[in-house]
């Protein structure tokens, strides 16, 4: 199974998601958790939940909660493709759910100085340290989505927006089994990786894939 979370009218970026997962699992059901004025996609089974666009990370996490899909499933950004065909049950093993362990840029200072200063608490923190998960690719059943949304929406608001899935991620690692999905391998940037499962094309790296308008 996979999911992925998604609102607006432009569905560029899910479509090609879409194809790619069809491509490789053809038969996999695919879920679509969003809001109701986005745009119906063809093959997803459609979840629809309240959506906070002004805290769209704290609406994901709360939306795969919501969602509660009993097995294991793949959770994936928008601007992503599968590039062969993955294996959730041997990627988990023993493990209560798998995450994106970071690959890239471990050793680089958080930037505290962006959004206006938000996060200068953690101004100069080694990356890996503050973030050791993105929340970009993740294995997980309900159970698991509940936790990190309890976590997820217990923190600052300033946490809402950015970053505080992150930190769900993070604290739920330090309390249950997690398997580590190489970020390299699992969420592999266009321009760092060779021959990853799945591609990312994360932020400005989105223009490779989308024509200009």
């Amino acid at each position: 199974m996979f999911a992925f979370f998604h609102v607006g009218d432009d569905c560029r970026l899910p479509v090609r998601l879409v194809r790619s997962i069809r491509q490789h699992h053809p038969d996999a059901p695919v879920y679509h958790v969003t809001d109701a004025d986005t745009p119906t996609l063809k093959g997803v089974i459609r979840h629809e939940v309240e959506v906070d666009h002004d805290n769209l990370m704290l609406s994901r996490t709360l939306g795969y909660a919501d969602l509660g899909l009993p097995d294991p499933a793949l959770y994936l950004d928008t601007d992503m493709a599968l590039n062969r065909p993955i294996s959730l049950r041997s990627a988990l093993g023993e493990a209560s759910a798998g995450f994106c362990r970071r690959s890239y840029h471990r050793d680089a200072p958080f930037n505290g100085l962006q959004r206006g200063g938000l996060y200068m608490d953690s101004h100069n923190v080694r990356l890996d340290d503050l973030y050791p998960y993105v929340g970009c690719t993740v294995i997980a059943v309900g159970w698991v989505w509940a936790a990190l949304a309890a976590r997820h929406a217990a923190l600052e608001p300033r946490y809402w927006a950015w970053y505080g899935d992150q930190i769900a991620l993070r604290d739920f690692a330090a309390h249950h089994p997690v398997a580590d999905l190489p970020e390299s391998e699992w969420a592999g940037l266009p321009d760092l990786a060779d021959d990853p499962l799945i591609w990312h094309w994360k932020g400005q790296r989105k223009k490779l894939i989308l024509p200009a308008e």
